[in-house]
């Protein structure tokens, strides 16, 4: 791989949030752009980006170097490409080009976790992993490595149900929702709560406040997400009630780990992570209200959709990258205080745009136009996000861009500082 490959897929991948957010912006007045968006952010935008993260941070933190360094740059590829092919199959209504595009994805997931098998059956190398913070988080790493496994496994599952329900679409239950369930829950938040684990005490210098959380979290995620899915796929009421309270419990445990954890990070990593911990909350509540109650779901999809895609999703990107990024590139993060205005606009315009969507929705359709324009005030923010991380990662050189990552706070700093 390349020096400048990382940083393009982490860049197209934000441009593939800057799509999906523009896609549902405008679905009120073109309603098969709200599917195509879905597809578009977790297979083009979410997908690549956690690709390309682990193709930086793995060998770094597993020391050990990639066996098949094309076969990783090739799961990137794949990942972007098929976002935005099934986006526009999706959107035309062209059944072929969305199976192009799903199928992409299977083979980008396949490559992935072929690459993640081979690394570490490959030799350790003699150079040092970034030690743990403090003792007790040896056993916390156990845990953020076993949500990474299950990530994996959720990823193949999600990308062989997507595929499937093009070519065929089961007459019971509501699939759509069990690929979008085992994506989210199941591949993003699994990884995200697993790369949370493992970094964040190294970031911000701080012990878990709740040390035994973690394993809890774990279980409940192990046996409540199969348990959701089932009712998806079933469609049964019963099997919500079990499900529902499981799956809030789960991740009302991981914002309770997260939370105490971003107070020790730098001011703009801090505001994504805490925005973003604080919109799984909302959306969470909102899931588990179409558990209670199934009329719920019809007014309020929408709502927790947008709320998970970009506020959950978008902000811990933002929130995460604006910490990660200028240590892949090797250069302090460009324009700090515009980066601040982004997410207070991301924050607050996803807040007020899940509001309208459910106006719209159970009461007033002629919301159309605000619904629209705060779509649109979403998109603004994170084409802003796109901007300043490719300032960050291409005012430098290809070798500054390259070098290696470091994940300990008074490393990075003593970096910065000598290269200043």
């Amino acid at each position: 791989m390349g020096p400048r490959l990382v940083p393009l897929v982490i860049v197209a991948a934000i441009l593939g949030f800057v799509g999906a957010s523009a896609g549902t912006a405008l679905a009120p007045e073109y309603p098969r752009l709200w599917n195509a968006s879905v597809g578009l952010v977790i297979l083009g935008g979410i997908t690549p980006m956690i690709y390309a993260v682990n193709a930086r941070i793995i060998p770094v933190f597993s020391r050990r170097d990639w066996q098949r360094p094309e076969l990783m740059a090739t799961a990137m590829i794949l990942a972007l490409a098929s976002g935005w092919i099934t986006f526009f199959g999706r959107t035309g209504g062209w059944w072929f080009v969305e199976a192009v595009g799903l199928a992409a994805a299977l083979a980008g997931g396949i490559a992935f976790m072929v690459s993640i098998i081979t690394l570490f059956r490959s030799p350790v190398t003699d150079r040092p992993a970034p030690p743990p913070p403090y003792q007790g988080q040896v056993p916390i790493d156990r845990i953020g490595i076993q949500f990474t496994r299950l990530a994996g496994i959720w990823l193949i599952i999600g990308l062989i149900v997507g595929l499937m329900l093009v070519l065929w679409t089961p007459s019971f239950g509501r699939w759509e929702l069990v690929w979008a369930h085992a994506m989210l829950l199941g591949w993003f938040l699994s990884m995200a709560s697993g790369v949370c684990y493992h970094v964040l005490p190294r970031w911000s210098g701080q012990e878990w406040r709740w040390p035994r959380l973690p394993m809890i979290h774990l279980r409940l995620v192990q046996l409540g997400l199969p348990v959701m899915l089932l009712a998806l796929a079933l469609d049964t009421q019963w099997l919500f009630f079990i499900a529902g309270p499981i799956q809030t419990i789960a991740f009302l445990l991981f914002a309770a780990n997260v939370l105490p954890q971003a107070k020790g990070l730098p001011t703009i990593p801090r505001i994504g992570v805490t925005a973003a911990s604080w919109m799984l909350i909302i959306g969470v509540t909102l899931g588990a209200g179409f558990a209670l109650d199934p009329v719920n779901h019809v007014t309020l999809r929408f709502s927790h959709a947008q709320t998970n895609l970009f506020g959950w999703a978008g902000l811990l990107v933002c929130g995460v990258g604006y910490y990660l990024f200028p240590r892949f590139a090797g250069s302090a993060l460009a324009w700090p205080k515009l980066a601040k205005i982004q997410m207070a606009v991301l924050i607050v315009a996803v807040v007020i745009n899940a509001t309208i969507w459910w106006w719209y929705v159970s009461r007033d359709p002629g919301m159309q136009t605000w619904l629209i324009a705060t779509g649109l005030v979403i998109t603004l923010s994170l084409a802003t996000y796109a901007a300043i991380v490719s300032k960050t990662f291409f005012s430098t050189s290809p070798s500054a861009v390259g070098s290696s990552v470091q994940l300990q706070r008074n490393r990075t700093t003593q970096l910065m500082r000598s290269r200043a």
